[in-house]
């Protein structure tokens, strides 16, 4: 049985991380390919790694790899996945949340015959939501509660005036939906993967709370069936 083939596209930290597992050898499955903006950058990386793969392009992309794994900033987004889905292959999307305005990108897959794959990892309630989603999911609420060391420094926050000095109570800090999102695109990637399958993003809000008596964080999720 042939092995399926993997390109990468974007070789930081998580992308050089999925790059060692592909050479240290996953059954099934071959690194077949990086595209990355800075190639001296990246052979040098790999050359030190002692990994043998070749550097493309983005538009090659289509022609060295049966699955792109994107791994980039999310303005790069159309380039990575286009190329693959008009060849009706397979994209996965770590950067979900830049997703939310391109349902086209969906729609190409569905037309082309590719598919657009979105990891969930590890999120909360996710068989409550299989539960309720045998009835009809009217709309999904998702809290996250956070120490103030947490959010500290994050873009939205300091574009904000928003500090976490001196915070002695409970501060929501952003509430929206999820296709107006502003927070950090890690954590509302993440958020977002998990309802978006159940129910539209449209129907999603994301509330962030940051409580000075908490040491870790605490997700919530609320689901309201009808």
């Amino acid at each position: 049985m042939s092995s399926k083939r993997i390109a990468i596209a974007g070789l930081g930290a998580i992308g050089r991380s999925v790059a060692r597992k592909l050479a240290d050898g996953l059954p099934g499955l071959a690194l077949s390919g990086i595209a990355t903006r800075d190639r001296a950058k990246a052979q040098a990386w790999l050359d030190r790694e002692a990994i043998s793969c070749p550097l493309i392009s983005l538009e090659d992309l289509p022609g060295n790899a049966d699955l792109a794994l994107e791994c980039a900033p999310a303005e790069i987004l159309d380039q990575i996945c286009r190329p693959m889905l008009n060849a009706g292959k397979q994209v996965m999307i770590l950067s979900a949340s830049a997703l939310l305005p391109r349902p086209d990108l969906v729609d190409l897959a569905r037309a082309r015959g590719g598919q657009v794959i979105v990891p969930t990892g590890a999120l909360i309630g996710f068989d409550a939501v299989c539960a309720a989603a045998e009835g009809t999911i009217s709309t999904v609420q998702m809290i996250t509660r956070k120490p103030p060391a947490g959010p500290a420094g994050a873009p939205y926050l300091i574009a904000n005036g928003i500090s976490m000095d001196g915070l002695d109570s409970a501060l929501y800090v952003f509430i929206r939906r999820c296709l107006v999102t502003g927070w950090h695109n890690d954590r509302i990637a993440v958020d977002w993967s998990q309802p978006a399958s159940r129910v539209s993003a449209k129907r999603t809000s994301v509330l962030i709370c940051v409580n000075a008596w908490l040491s870790r964080c605490t997700p919530t999720m609320i689901l309201e069936i009808g």
